[in-house]
């Protein structure tokens, strides 16, 4: 259970995925790669070599309309917190904060744990307390989960990012749609 082995153990099947999303020609695919493949390198010690990764995906991201994007959310989650994790406090903000908009268009609530986590962090560090404070408490009261249960979920959310290598929009957690709904239906 070294950390350390298993983020190595991210990168051969994110070179793979890079590799194979760009013969498809796919976009959004391609970026999720990149990102994935960039917070690997990042979270492994090679930070010079994982910013060409996350310049490349932010590049395609920000030329994609939404809707171009909404299938592929979790581009923009795998950018953001590569971002956050180097210290690149308003490009994560803004992949984030985008993500979760789409998101709330669209209907989707799969990231939900994995963008409030990132924004929260994100707007701590960037001095954004006030707007930290409302959505957190208003995504989470509208939803009727109890401040005890955040924690368990944040390890769950944890668990659903490191499957999602694998298993990319497969997992759909029932126990969270009342979170989903709120997330969803945005601050009130």
């Amino acid at each position: 259970n070294d950390p350390m082995r298993r983020l190595a153990e991210m990168l051969e099947p994110a070179e793979r995925a890079v590799g194979a999303a760009t013969a498809l020609g796919d976009a959004p695919l391609t970026a999720a790669a990149l990102a994935v493949r960039a917070l690997a390198e990042s979270m492994t010690g090679k930070p010079e070599v994982a910013e060409p990764d996350r310049a490349a995906a932010a590049v395609r991201l920000d030329s994609l309309s939404d809707d171009a994007i909404a299938d592929r959310l979790d581009a923009l989650a795998w950018l953001a917190g590569m971002e956050l994790y180097a210290d690149r406090y308003a490009e994560a903000d803004a992949h984030a904060s985008r993500a979760l908009a789409i998101a709330r268009s669209t209907g989707q609530g799969d990231l939900f744990l994995v963008l409030v986590q990132e924004l929260g962090r994100v707007w701590f560090v960037r001095g954004k307390l006030a707007e930290a404070d409302i959505t957190s408490r208003n995504s989470f009261s509208a939803s009727g989960v109890p401040p005890a249960a955040i924690l368990p979920m944040s390890q769950i959310a944890v668990r659903w990012v490191s499957r999602s290598v694998v298993t990319t929009r497969s997992f759909r957690p029932l126990a969270f749609s009342r979170a989903t709904c709120a997330m969803i239906s945005g601050p009130t």
